[in-house]
């Protein structure tokens, strides 16, 4: 019975633990344009920097993608920016949490 009782509050310490608040979009990063390449479409953008973001969590890979995309648009947009590029995504999986890491650039387009 010990061990049945161990066993379920490990259990329950888990699925709280997938209850992580992650970051949600904000009213400025909704307005950044998202590209996936570089191409001379944006060869009159101004380069802010680095827009990069990384999210961690005991989450299903896609919601933690989701979060990183908009943490890096988020970061986009403290740069001044309006766009950004993403030029690698990175997911790597440690016992059952799930992160991801967003390499983007913040640019001025407009």
């Amino acid at each position: 019975m010990k061990t049945f009782k161990n066993t379920l509050i490990a259990f329950c310490a888990v699925i709280l633990a997938g209850c992580t608040n992650l970051p949600t979009m904000s009213d400025r990063a909704s307005k950044i344009q998202i590209h996936k390449q570089s191409s001379v479409l944006l060869a009159g953008c101004k380069k802010l920097g680095p827009a990069d973001a990384t999210i961690s969590a005991l989450q299903m890979a896609e919601i933690v993608y989701d979060a990183a995309i908009a943490k890096a648009r988020d970061n986009a947009a403290a740069l001044g920016g309006d766009s950004m590029v993403i030029f690698d995504v990175e997911h790597t999986i440690s016992g059952l949490t799930n992160a991801v890491t967003v390499h983007a650039t913040a640019l001025q387009c407009y």
